[in-house]
Parts: structure tokens; C-alpha cells; sequence
């Protein structure tokens, strides 16, 4: 059973309509928390038609991840990841239906106070601040199982860090980096955070994996140390 709260016409009272997407869902109890509804959008009318036509013929439904993003906190305390994806299912006609590549993971929490409004003399929701908001903490095994599935392979593999509260309309992420060499997927769901950012900016070339060669890099350098503290060792014996 659905859980929004949004008041529903006899006209929209229709099987398709009495469907609320998880997407759509998450972002109406963020509204719900600050004591004001939500808006549906044109997108997500969109998505609740199509989410009618995969309970009716799931064995048709396909998907296709374009892009995931890997995110992190300032304090490199925590990961997300959020990502865009296009749908595809057939309708009753046999004819496939095509979903808007939408954002899932991800959305911004429109924060409110009650404050004091003469207006109507009495307390009323007052807009004050955007806050990003991140469902999907970072699970390699859920991301591996997200991109295994997909139609398509991916090919848009993301870092950046999570968005700041802020007065305007917040992002995702920023200071964003993409990895764009051969094993970027494998690397992407195994691969140290701050590894992936080093190939993202370097990547390798040839049949070397990424991971590959930051192991490989991280040797050199260790043995560079070690050389170097050898040879200081050596001086100070003369």
C-alpha cells in the first residue's frame, strides 16, 4: 500500500495513480517532515504511468544505468552513491515504453521553520535552506548487482563530494572527476576512494588494470622511501 499523503481527485483515482514510485516516495517525506506538500512534477506523473506498465508486464522491463556517481563527505567519514537511469517496458500494444533518464539517490530537502505569519495569524511553514539529502550509502555489492543488471554497460563512472547546504539549489556533488579506462567499472566498485580520484586524473594505459597500477605505484614509491632512508643511513656511517 502506498504511504504519501497527497489527496487524490475521483478522476485520478485510476490503478496507474494509486502507484507511488520509491523515488517520488522518498521525496514526499522529506516535504512531509517540513509540514509541506509536495508538488508533483511532470516527471514523476511520468514515472508513475510507467511504473503501472512494469507491474503489468514485468517480464518486458529492462533498464539502463548512464551514469553512477561515487560521493564522499568533507571529512571523508562516509560514501553514497547515487545514479541516472532510462527504463524500457512494453505496454499492452506489445509497444516499448520509454522512461525520462531521472536521478535516483539523490534529491534536495526543501528545509522549513514554523515561523509567525500575520497573514493568517498563526504559525506557517517558512522556506529557509536547501539540504542535500543521500539515500544509498555505499554497498559495492548492491552497486555491483545495479550495473550487472543493466541492459547496457555503463559507461559514465563518477567521484566527487557531496553537496553543501546552501540558499540555492543544490547539487549532487562537485569537484567531480570521471574515470574513463577500460576496467573503470571493476575499479570503481572495488577500488579505494582516494586510489580512483589518482587514475581518474592519471589513468593507465594499455592492458594494465587500474588498480593495477596504483599497487604497482605504491611499490615503486615504498621502495623509493626505503632506498632513500638506506642511503641517509649510509652517509651518516661516513
Amino acid at each position: 500500500m502506498p504511504r504519501f499523503k497527497s489527496k487524490l481527485t475521483p478522476e485520478e483515482r485510476a490503478p496507474q495513480q494509486l502507484i507511488v514510485p520509491d523515488r517520488v516516495q522518498k521525496i514526499i517525506e522529506l516535504y512531509d517532515k517540513n509540514k509541506v506538500e509536495y508538488p508533483w512534477t511532470e516527471e514523476d506523473r511520468g514515472e508513475q504511468r510507467f511504473e503501472y506498465w512494469k507491474s503489468q508486464r514485468p517480464d518486458t522491463y529492462r533498464y539502463v544505468i548512464t551514469r553512477i556517481d561515487r560521493v564522499r563527505n568533507y571529512k571523508r567519514t562516509e560514501e553514497y552513491y547515487l545514479y541516472q537511469m532510462k527504463q524500457y517496458i512494453q505496454n499492452d500494444n506489445d509497444v516499448e515504453e520509454e522512461s525520462r533518464e531521472l536521478t535516483y539517490g539523490f534529491a534536495v530537502e526543501k528545509k522549513h521553520e514554523l515561523k509567525y505569519s500575520p497573514r493568517i495569524n498563526a504559525k506557517e511553514p517558512t522556506y529557509k535552506r536547501d539540504i542535500p539529502t543521500y539515500f544509498f550509502k555505499w554497498d559495492k555489492d548492491q552497486v555491483r548487482k545495479l550495473l550487472e543488471g543493466s541492459d547496457e554497460p555503463c559507461r559514465n563512472f563518477c567521484l566527487g563530494e557531496m553537496g553543501d547546504k546552501g540558499q540555492g539549489e543544490s547539487s549532487s556533488s562537485k569537484n567531480i572527476v570521471q574515470l574513463g579506462h577500460p576496467s573503470a567499472q571493476n575499479d570503481f566498485i572495488e577500488g579505494d576512494f582516494d586510489d580512483l580520484v589518482v587514475l581518474a586524473r592519471a589513468p593507465p594505459t594499455g592492458s594494465e588494470s587500474g588498480l593495477g597500477l596504483v599497487k604497482r605505484l605504491k611499490e615503486e614509491q615504498e621502495q623509493q622511501v626505503i632506498a632513500r632512508m638506506r642511503e641517509n643511513l649510509q652517509n651518516k656511517k661516513k
